[in-house]
């Protein structure tokens, strides 16, 4: 692993004019460390990521991934820099105004259902973008396939829909909510190309992950009126359990194997249980499904 450098020295070495601040603001289970750069001037803060963890193609890919996205209409911070500062990866990017779908569902779960049809809408959106030419080089995701049973791809990958571009990592702690009810999508560095159905069965392993994670924050009520709300906004109430059920199975997989793949990630042992209970269900019913 890279030592990650100290924010002051990636502002100085890359030229970042006008920064009265820095300030950590976490980091994402990929490893990634954040901070905000705050500056002079009001509205041009910006996001400092460094990748102690990655290595350079893949921070590239999200950085063109998430440009071309932006070139498409769909809201997402602008890239201001990447490249490496010390050996570790990094980006630069806009700092966007708003609060995280989570905390947002923490402190007002009254709006749940309305924001999740405006979730559901944006993710339409995405999947309506443009073939984007960097996809065909995968993404991080491309390395979960391998803990997948090949009945499984395969039943992914044979549908009747055209492939679209997909974001894969699509849940509340990736969406941005500004004081306008608007959205920004955060986080690209799983996008790929396939059945757009993935994207919602990531979404609905990820949120059984969450309320697990959660349960003591978060209304499970609130959770479950946000995906609905995303399923209605997506259009996607009239599809069956038999046709969704090898794709939440697949999103309940890799899932649970980033979960057991990571390290010290802070995820508590009974979540990780509770995750397996119900991809062992998924499976189920998606091998039912397939016979």
């Amino acid at each position: 692993m890279i030592t990650a450098p100290h924010p002051r020295f990636v502002i100085e070495t890359i030229g970042m004019s006008g920064v009265v601040d820095v300030q950590p603001v976490g980091g994402g289970m990929s490893g990634a460390i954040l901070w905000r750069v705050r500056r002079e001037e009001a509205g041009t803060d910006l996001l400092l990521r460094l990748f102690p963890h990655s290595d350079m193609p893949t921070v590239q890919y999200e950085a063109a991934v998430q440009s071309q996205a932006l070139d498409g209409g769909v809201t997402t911070p602008r890239i201001e820099f990447v490249g490496t500062v010390a050996g570790c990866p990094a980006i630069v990017m806009e700092w966007l105004a708003g609060r995280t779908m989570l905390n947002v569902l923490a402190d007002d779960p009254d709006r749940a259902e309305g924001l999740g049809l405006a979730s559901g809408q944006l993710l339409r959106r995405i999947h309506e973008l443009p073939d984007m030419a960097d996809l065909a080089v995968g993404g991080n995701f491309r390395y979960r396939l391998a803990g997948v049973e090949p009945w499984l791809i395969e039943r992914i990958s044979t549908g009747a829909r055209e492939p679209t571009t997909t974001h894969l990592d699509y849940h509340p702690s990736n969406l941005l909510v500004d004081d306008y009810g608007n959205l920004s999508v955060l986080d690209w560095t799983n996008a790929s190309v396939g059945d757009p159905l993935i994207d919602l069965g990531r979404t609905f392993a990820c949120l059984q992950l969450g309320a697990a994670l959660y349960a003591e924050s978060i209304a499970r009520d609130a959770m479950d009126a946000w995906w609905r709300g995303l399923v209605a906004g997506y259009g996607a109430e009239d599809r069956t359990i038999d046709e969704l059920a090898p794709f939440f199975a697949f999103g309940l997989v890799t899932l649970v194997n980033d979960r057991l793949g990571t390290q010290d990630d802070g995820v508590p042992d009974d979540a990780v249980q509770a995750l397996i209970s119900h991809r062992d269900s998924w499976l189920s019913l998606a091998r039912a499904g397939a016979n």
